[in-house]
């Protein structure tokens, strides 16, 4: 069962990404897959692209219906529509 977290600041989740150095750049996203058919939740590990650049970052939150997605990269915190993330295998 997973725990829902209530009070994880951003500077928290910053701090979390540096430590255990989860955030990577320049990694190839495929385009042709279906993205809406995965089940993405918080803290899954996605593609994303960003000022035309490629990122892996986590699910920080998720709303919207479940349409947008909020990711943290790189130091970077940014919204996604779900068509444009891609969950890491």
């Amino acid at each position: 069962m997973s725990k829902k977290i209530t009070s994880f600041s951003l500077f928290d989740m910053l701090d979390e990404l540096k430590e255990n150095n989860e955030s990577k750049s320049n990694t190839e996203i495929d385009s042709s897959k279906n993205f809406q058919s995965e089940d993405i939740k918080i803290k899954d590990e996605v593609y994303v692209e960003y000022a035309g650049e490629k990122y892996i970052g986590r699910v920080h939150s998720i709303y919207n219906e479940g349409q947008t997605l909020s990711v943290i990269f790189s130091d970077m915190h940014s919204a996604f529509h779900i068509s444009r993330v891609q969950k890491v295998n």
